[in-house]
């Protein structure tokens, strides 16, 4: 399934304007697909607030960063992910972030949708970021949104935990799912691709 299947418009929902996500994952090792996740995705409602801010208050926030933490997925089970509430404002642990490597965005009859994809290396990231150093994995992810006039402008340098990133970031949107060992070792990686549909 991929996301315009998983949201095709209703001709009956003409009512309002609603936001939705959906966010596919592809985990690779030594340059092979080794597993696939897809969800829909949670907008936050931070996020939202970001939205209607950007229409009313002339702030130009755009969604240009992604990042990535570690736990997601229930302790007592890592194959379960955690359920986080859309009032949530930041990861659960976060332990990279870094610029969206593609943005594309369409915009014809009913499909109105913009697709953030980025890339996370498990060599990038320093061990010390890691909750728990001896066994690192990653279980969430998320969509950042920043302020192109007041903040820094793009490209942004990658942040790693427990460094702070730029004040004028906000988390937009959250996905927790299954624990996946990211060891630099067997050259893992996870792309990430954002679908946000507006209509």
């Amino acid at each position: 399934m991929n996301a315009r299947q998983f949201f095709r418009p209703n001709p009956k929902d003409r009512d309002g304007i609603k936001i939705r996500g959906f966010v596919e994952m592809d985990i690779y090792q030594k340059g092979k697909i080794v597993d696939r996740y897809c969800s829909q995705n949670i907008i936050l409602n931070q996020g939202k607030a970001e939205v209607i801010q950007s229409l009313t208050s002339g702030t130009n926030r755009i969604l240009a960063r992604m990042a990535i933490g570690d736990r997601g997925a229930l302790p007592s089970d890592p194959t379960v992910p955690k359920t986080p509430s859309a009032d949530r404002t930041e990861l659960y642990s976060e332990i990279y972030r870094q610029d969206v490597d593609v943005t594309s965005v369409t915009t014809q009859d009913e499909i109105n949708e913009i697709l953030l994809v980025s890339t996370f290396k498990a060599v990038d990231i320093p061990l010390s970021s890691y909750s728990d150093q001896a066994n690192p994995v990653v279980s969430e992810v998320g969509l950042i949104m920043i302020d192109q006039i007041t903040g820094a402008p793009l490209p942004r340098v990658p942040i790693a935990a427990p460094n702070t990133p730029d004040s004028d970031e906000a988390l937009f949107a959250m996905r927790t799912y299954k624990t996946v060992p990211f060891e630099s070792a067997n050259e893992t990686a996870v792309t990430v691709r954002y679908t946000i549909f507006i209509g």
